[in-house]
């Protein structure tokens, strides 16, 4: 398995700025399309095997779903009391929805990585 993390950062960079604009103009589907476009970045510059594009892509995903949810709860915090109230309503929906998260966000990079390492490959 050949990880580059070079590869990863500059995914995971791309699919920030994608997720938020696209999220913004598209909705949630816009959030998965920037991280599979995230995803094909970084499989298209491991340029190897497939299935290191698709570790690539997928943890470029993985590690946008956390910084996508350490942005959600930063800005709960600081609009008053919605944290508070997010804990307290939800606090075990907050943790099995981030799992969920981290497992959709990481396939969804996964794909890209595979369609990038496929493309480079050619």
């Amino acid at each position: 398995m050949n990880l580059n993390w070079k590869a990863i950062l500059i995914g995971f960079i791309s699919a920030i700025i994608l997720l938020i604009i696209l999220a913004i103009l598209l909705g949630s589907i816009g959030g998965y399309i920037g991280v599979l476009i995230g995803g094909l970045i970084a499989g298209y510059l491991v340029d190897t095997r497939m299935v290191d594009g698709a570790v690539n892509g997928a943890i470029a995903g993985v590690v946008t779903s956390i910084v996508m949810t350490l942005i959600f709860l930063l800005s709960a915090a600081l609009f008053g009391g919605a944290l508070q109230a997010v804990v307290e309503v939800s606090g075990a929906n907050l943790i099995i929805g981030t799992i969920i998260s981290l497992i959709i966000m990481g396939v969804v990079g996964g794909i890209g990585g595979v369609v990038g390492s496929a493309i480079s490959s050619r």
